[in-house]
């Protein structure tokens, strides 16, 4: 049956990615040990699978009894009890590398997941040196290599962010995550929460998330703050004359900076 022309479907796949579809086949002739069913199919640019029947044939069956112990499905068609079952394959075998490259690299893949065990993350050691004056200031400030338990108390002065006159508050839409990504930025926000580093707000400002894997493969938590830096006053400070900073260093070979 040749493809008909219809309205403009979007699907959102596993991968987050969006499909367009523009194609359906209409009334198609699909058999299913030994029933015959008539399903309309959109045309998208799936691998994997040849044909997938979603929550569209699911309702046209009416009301579907399903046991996911046995792997059965049951329901009334034209008045007469169809039962469909799962097959079950008990002789599974362990892919081989080389057989997984060629079906990635054919695109025979439906879903690939690799799970790792991370090793126990161990304590950290305790700050020492072999030079004992540095030993004796590593002890002495030790509490500047702790984590931070909550946010520096109040300064005199606040770090204020100057707004363009009559700007509109940012108000980003949040990005798509991966479901892992989402359930890692809920816990890194609730431990933020009970650390008292964040706190909740209804300020009309909104700026997106990010996450990074850094070396030591767990993520780091970023803001998005490009939309509020296009709207900001920057701070101009005059760079010093070369020739004036070095009459001020007075002849010195020596410079460090922070």
């Amino acid at each position: 049956m040749r493809p008909q022309s219809t309205s403009t479907l979007r699907v959102t796949v596993g991968n987050g990615e969006e499909l367009q579809c523009n194609q359906i086949c209409h009334e198609v002739v699909v058999h299913i040990q030994s029933h015959t069913f008539l399903v309309d199919f959109h045309v998208l640019p799936i691998c994997g699978a040849d044909v997938v029947l979603g929550v569209q044939w699911l309702k046209s069956l009416g009301p579907i009894l399903i046991d996911y112990a046995t792997l059965t499905m049951k329901f009334i068609s034209n008045d007469k009890l169809i039962e469909l079952k799962g097959e079950r394959d008990a002789s599974i075998d362990q892919i081989s590398p080389s057989q997984l490259r060629c079906l990635v690299n054919t695109g025979n893949t439906s879903t690939f997941f690799h799970i790792q065990l991370d090793p126990l993350t161990p304590e950290p050691l305790p700050l020492t040196h072999t030079i004992p004056a540095i030993h004796t200031l590593l002890t002495k400030y030790s509490s500047l290599f702790q984590p931070l338990p909550n946010l520096p108390p109040s300064r005199a002065t606040d770090h204020p962010i100057n707004l363009i006159p009559n700007a509109a508050p940012v108000n980003v839409k949040p990005y798509w995550y991966p479901y892992f990504q989402k359930q890692e930025i809920e816990r890194q926000v609730a431990v933020m929460l009970h650390s008292d580093h964040i706190q909740h707000s209804s300020n009309p400002f909104s700026s997106h998330v990010l996450l990074v894997k850094k070396r030591d493969r767990t993520w780091r938590f970023c803001v998005d703050y490009r939309a509020l830096n296009a709207i900001t006053v920057r701070d101009r400070f005059p760079i010093p004359m070369m020739d004036e900073l070095l009459d001020e260093l007075g002849g010195a070979t020596w410079f460090f900076k922070f």
